[in-house]
């Protein structure tokens, strides 16, 4: 194997990891030297929903806050419900709940065949692609900061 790593120490790869192990031996790790440069900033998990008329919701946005930003995790709006303006109505009320909570922009990712135009339409700018990612499609990385 490698002759560069110290005679006690040894490499396993697994396919399922233990979750008490990758929380013990990596996330605990990276948590406290996070903590040596970057203030504490637990997530915030936000979410503004679309709800029918009857109050049930049927879509939405979900995100979190942290660090100063909104990260936009997932999105979904019905079919029926698509360039009606409710899209465009879910990103700004979003935005105005991260401004409300001091963040100072805003990132997401998304396939090619989701919602790339309506991002840029709406002022975020990208800043990565992942080609290949699945096979034959792309993964964009975009940003908007609030102040312009």
């Amino acid at each position: 194997m490698n002759d560069t790593l110290p005679p006690t120490t040894h490499l396993t790869a697994h396919l399922d990891p233990s979750p008490v192990e990758i929380e013990s031996a990596i996330i605990a790790g990276l948590r406290a030297f996070n903590a040596e440069h970057i203030p504490p900033s637990p997530p915030k998990p936000v979410a503004v929903f679309v709800r029918d008329e009857t109050g049930v919701a049927i879509g939405g946005l979900e995100g979190v806050l942290r660090w100063g930003w909104l990260y936009v995790n997932h999105v979904w709006i019905p079919q029926s419900l698509r360039g009606t303006g409710v899209g465009s109505e879910l990103l700004e009320r979003a935005e105005a709940l991260a401004r409300d909570h001091g963040c100072i922009g805003c990132y997401l990712d998304t396939f090619d065949f989701q919602a790339l135009p309506f991002y840029l339409k709406h002022g975020f700018e990208r800043f990565g692609t992942l080609e290949g990612f699945p096979t034959g499609s792309r993964r964009h990385y975009l940003f908007k900061r609030f102040d312009g």
